[in-house]
């Protein structure tokens, strides 16, 4: 393995994009002494991707980041890590409030668990309206559904529902919606769809979007595996095809 070149130090750099209402996500390059000693309204949970980053926390020298009400600023839980990354590979699609809330919803989960707390569970699981709400995802056809169309179909609060939906069926609402986009999108495919036309009828935002979903399900690019499921060989496999 070839070692990774770090940055010159004028490769500093801070991206902000607003994702969703009340979430912002960032991606920043720091050197050195990069910001003074301040306080967050907000929670601020990331990770650090290179290199080491070392802060003060309650007057004491820490290395990564905290949460007021966890006990330890250095977190290294592996669902909660686990959860953190997926949050963060979904970062450009957090402005679709199903996505925004069901990455919410696990996140709040594992902050109350690293409290070492567990979110109410008693609450009993609303199977009829979360069977309705699962066979309305089947049924439709590719085509993009709402947090607020799914609330209506539930009569549960969006956060009730996002839980609820994941003990019931073991995967978030969101997830299990996409599953089921990237299938239809898969048959389309199958009956000869050209793969912009079948990543737009299901609803992706451009081939590229669709590819990485596609592949972060099924291991391979959309255009691979039409051309194992058509017995083809494929020309020349570009990282959009």
């Amino acid at each position: 393995m070839k070692d990774r070149a770090l940055p010159s130090q004028g490769s500093s750099f801070v991206v902000t994009t607003r994702a969703a209402p009340g979430i912002e996500t960032m991606r920043a390059m720091l050197f050195g002494h990069a910001f003074s000693s301040h306080r967050h309204d907000t929670y601020a949970i990331g990770a650090t991707a290179l290199g080491v980053q070392i802060f003060r926390y309650r007057g004491a020298a820490r290395h990564r980041r905290c949460l007021p009400f966890v006990p330890t600023p250095i977190v290294d839980d592996p669902r909660f890590v686990q959860t953190v990354e997926a949050i963060l590979s979904l970062a450009d699609d957090l402005s679709d409030d199903l996505a925004a809330t069901c990455a919410i919803a696990a996140l709040t989960d594992s902050l109350w668990r690293l409290a070492g707390s567990s979110f109410p569970s008693a609450v009993r699981l609303r199977l009829a309206s979360l069977h309705a709400v699962r066979n309305a995802l089947l049924a439709c056809n590719g085509e993009r559904m709402g947090m607020a169309e799914l609330e209506r179909i539930a009569n549960l609060s969006r956060w009730e529902l996002a839980r609820q939906f994941r003990r019931a069926f073991g995967v978030s609402p969101y997830r299990f919606h996409m599953l089921r986009r990237l299938e239809q999108a898969r048959r389309r495919m199958a009956a000869g769809a050209r793969l912009a036309d079948a990543a737009l009828e299901c609803g992706f935002a451009d081939q590229s979007h669709f590819t990485r979903h596609f592949r972060n399900a099924y291991g391979m690019s959309p255009g691979r595996w039409r051309c194992l499921a058509n017995g083809t060989k494929p020309a020349v496999q570009s990282a959009a095809s």
